[in-house]
C-alpha cells in the first residue's frame, strides 16, 4: 500500500482493513504509522539483500549476466503493476526524507545498502576481470543507485520500461572490461 498510495496517502485503517487485524493487535506492535512504515522498510531492505545475494553472488554466470539478472528481476513488478509501484527505499526517500527523520535515516541506510552491496559486486567482478579495472568501485556504485532511481521515476511517469531498460544497458556498458 505504501508503494502504492505513498506514506501519506495510505492510512492505518486501510493497511487494518486490507490485513485483517485488529486495531489493538496492530497498535500492540507499531505504536504509530511511522513505525510501522519503518518496520516495512527493514523488510523491503532484507528483501532487496537476498536478490543482492542470490543474482549478484551465488548466481552460477559472468558478472555482466548477474549485474542484468539482479536488475531485471528487482525491476520486474515494476512494469508488473503497470508502472504504479516503484522502490520503496527510494519513495519514502523522495516523500519523507524532510518530514521524519527516522524515515531519513532508514532509508538512508537502504540506500547504503545498495551502493555497498553494488561496490562490492564491482569489486569482485574487477578482481575477476570482468568489469572494468579504471572503475572506482564506491563512484560506480553511487551512479548505479542515483540512475537506478532516476529510472523508476520516469518509468513511472512515462508508464513505459524503456528508462529501466536504458538504465541497465547504459549500467552494463559502463562496466564493462
Amino acid at each position: 500500500m505504501f508503494l502504492k498510495h505513498s506514506f501519506q496517502g495510505t492510512g492505518i485503517n486501510q493497511v487494518l482493513k486490507e490485513s485483517k487485524v485488529p486495531k489493538g493487535s496492530f497498535y500492540h506492535f507499531f505504536p504509530s504509522k511511522e513505525d510501522f512504515a519503518l518496520a516495512v522498510l527493514e523488510n523491503q531492505v532484507e528483501h532487496i539483500k537476498r536478490y543482492g545475494q542470490k543474482y549478484l553472488e551465488e548466481f552460477n554466470a559472468p558478472y555482466l549476466d548477474r549485474f542484468t539478472a539482479f536488475f531485471e528481476n528487482l525491476m520486474k513488478p515494476i512494469a508488473q503493476s503497470d508502472f504504479c509501484v516503484g522502490c520503496l527505499v527510494g519513495s519514502f526517500g523522495q516523500e519523507m526524507a524532510a518530514l521524519s527523520p527516522p524515515l531519513r535515516q532508514a532509508t538512508s541506510g537502504g540506500f547504503v545498502v545498495l551502493k555497498e552491496m553494488i561496490r562490492d559486486f564491482i569489486e569482485k567482478g574487477q578482481a575477476a576481470g570482468e568489469i572494468k579495472g579504471s572503475l572506482n568501485p564506491e563512484v560506480g556504485a553511487v551512479y548505479i543507485v542515483s540512475a537506478m532511481q532516476g529510472s523508476i521515476i520516469m518509468a513511472k511517469v512515462e508508464k513505459s520500461s524503456e528508462p529501466l531498460d536504458i538504465f541497465i544497458k547504459t549500467s552494463v556498458g559502463m562496466l564493462m572490461a
